[in-house]
């Protein structure tokens, strides 16, 4: 991804380093089964880990989605519409279980080794993995809810939640996540880089991996996998060793690079544990202490939190009114909601924002994005949210030393009027603009323009869904933007003007009156957004005090075809 596209979300490597490659290369290991064994999916159910399946799916390397421009939306849908339409077709049923809250013992961690990463000589980045374009998830979520494909939002990290429901519903997990190779899932887990969707024709080629064959090849106790994934190195732990003591122990583990090398010989020592006669919670305790003893370490808080992490079980509900957690698990709100408070002439509360009158939190919302003034009367129901976040982008945006010019304002505005399922002479002229844009130049300060709108649009998405949406959410997402049609638009106003002549009349008035309405410059300039992207809220959200979900991920709740547990009962 350009380095110049700030505020998208990046994906660390998760899960064990270094475990994919050794199943993968398990005629090193000298057995005689393969670890993965060749299976063909049809009339079956999965769970599948939404989050992998974003960046699989956006990143897939035989699809032409836009990597430069900020984001191709309505080209990641159409993506989305195969992979779901192949699914059907071999009549696999799933559901959908993505990501809530980062997960601070994670966080704290990785961040931890990406700066020891900066010092060391000879060290390779740990982040490595890609970029998404910020509205990937909602354009998601939005397509789940259209498609009504069941899926759960989370509160928290997702990897638990996938391993409970996978074995509540007797279904293999899809993932590229290699912690699903610790987890012990009694159906298996089917790695999405053998996942052959594109060739299903009634039955979708994969591999499926299963823990017990895992543990006979080592001779390994099923307990200590959860011990194994602790000290060889995941998301929240990994035992580090100056001098190599576990291979220097065991040199029949030199077979291949180092980082498989220490995987078999941590593998090996596990292995000539003495632990028959001891429950599994004891079998990991002992373990944990044999190794951090070898080794010469002394805290182990660290490692027992890893652990606990591949604890299958439904996590602990956050202390949230039940409206928001039903919310949340249905993907209407965001999953970073904690303890807000509104102020507007009177407090409001989060339990009670739900009751707050519809003016009210209009009220809120247009002075959270100084669009008090807008009159919003004759814009398409829509068009409305994203017409108030332009507005306010594009006020704020004149302020600076450089500021964009009003093509980039006009070409954002067209783009809104896009419809690929339409026929019409716009709809025909943009289809070509946008397949030139893909191999256009990125222009750093104005692809940095467009990715704060897209920010600020993200932001103002989830502050409208939090107020219970006093306007209506964007019906159509994946439309409002377009990197490389944006992009090349700016750069050739002869096609902005070609495209202004081709829209119909209901086309052009909607243009018109937006245009007008963006270009109108209050008494009063914008607020400036946060140095992070996020929209600075100080003026309504005064005094506020949000807790960034405490050891909460959220991701989406479950959404239709089968009936919602509520958070009371999520449990049961």
């Amino acid at each position: 991804m350009n380095h110049c596209l700030p505020f998208f979300r990046h994906q660390e490597i998760m899960g064990v380093s270094g475990l994919t490659k050794l199943i993968r290369k398990e005629k090193l290991m000298k057995v005689n089964q393969k670890l993965l064994e060749d299976d063909h999916l049809t009339k079956t159910k999965i769970i599948i880990d939404g989050t992998s399946l974003l960046y699989s799916l956006y990143f897939d390397k035989y699809k032409d989605l836009d990597k430069s421009h900020g984001g191709d939306y309505s080209g990641f849908k159409d993506v989305l519409c195969q992979f779901f339409d192949i699914l059907k077709e071999c009549e696999v049923e799933c559901h959908v279980i993505l990501d809530g809250c980062p997960d601070p013992d994670k966080q704290n961690a990785l961040k931890s080794r990406r700066e020891a990463s900066k010092t060391a000589k000879d060290a390779s980045p740990l982040s490595k993995g890609s970029t998404l374009p910020p509205l990937c998830k909602d354009v998601f979520i939005q397509f789940l809810q259209e498609k009504h494909i069941q899926f759960t939002q989370c509160f928290e990290e997702a990897d638990k939640t996938i391993a409970y429901f996978a074995n509540e519903e007797a279904c293999p997990v899809l993932s590229s996540d290699s912690d699903f190779f610790i987890f012990d899932l009694h159906a298996g887990f089917l790695p999405l880089d053998d996942f052959q969707w594109k060739e299903g024709d009634g039955r979708i080629p994969a591999k499926r991996y299963r823990i017990a064959k895992f543990c006979t090849h080592f001779r390994l106790d099923p307990a200590l996998m959860p011990v194994f994934a602790s000290i060889a190195g995941n998301d929240y732990s990994k035992l580090e060793e100056n001098t190599n003591t576990f291979v220097t122990q065991y040199p029949e583990s030199k077979m291949e690079l180092y980082p498989i090398n220490r995987l078999c010989a941590i593998l090996l020592f596990l292995r000539d544990l003495v632990i028959t006669q001891l429950s599994d919670p004891e079998k990991k305790k002992k373990a944990l202490k044999e190794a951090l003893m070898f080794v010469g370490e002394t805290e182990e808080a660290s490692f027992l939190r890893s652990i606990e992490k591949y604890t299958i079980q439904l996590p602990e509900l956050p202390e949230l009114p039940d409206w928001v957690c039903t919310k949340i698990q249905r993907g209407q709100l965001t999953s970073y909601v904690r303890n807000i408070e509104i102020y507007e002439q009177e407090k409001l509360q989060l339990k009670d924002l739900d009751k707050a009158h519809v003016n009210l939190r209009l009220r809120v919302l247009k002075k959270a994005l100084d669009g008090e003034s807008l009159n919003l009367e004759n814009i398409p129901e829509h068009l409305q949210l994203p017409l108030c976040v332009t507005s306010y982008w594009w006020r704020y945006d004149q302020k600076q030393t450089s500021p964009a010019n009003i093509n980039c304002l006009h070409a954002l505005l067209l783009g809104f009027l896009y419809d690929p399922q339409n026929a019409g002479a716009f709809n025909d002229m943009v289809k070509p603009i946008k397949a030139d844009g893909k191999s256009s130049e990125v222009d750093k300060s104005m692809a940095r323009g467009f990715s704060q709108w897209q920010v600020c649009m993200r932001q103002s998405l989830h502050l409208n869904q939090l107020l219970c949406c006093p306007l209506t959410e964007p019906a159509y997402l994946h439309r409002l933007y377009c990197g490389p049609l944006v992009h090349q638009l700016v750069y050739t106003p002869e096609k902005i003007q070609g495209l202004r002549d081709s829209l119909s009349e209901e086309q052009k008035t909607i243009f018109e009156r937006q245009r007008a309405l963006c270009e109108e410059q209050p008494a009063t300039p914008p607020t400036e957004p946060a140095a992070s992207g996020d929209l600075e809220l100080k003026n309504v959200l005064s005094r506020k005090r949000q807790k960034k979900c405490k050891n909460t991920k959220n991701d989406n709740a479950k959404q239709t075809k089968t009936t919602l547990h509520k958070p009371k009962d999520l449990r049961k």
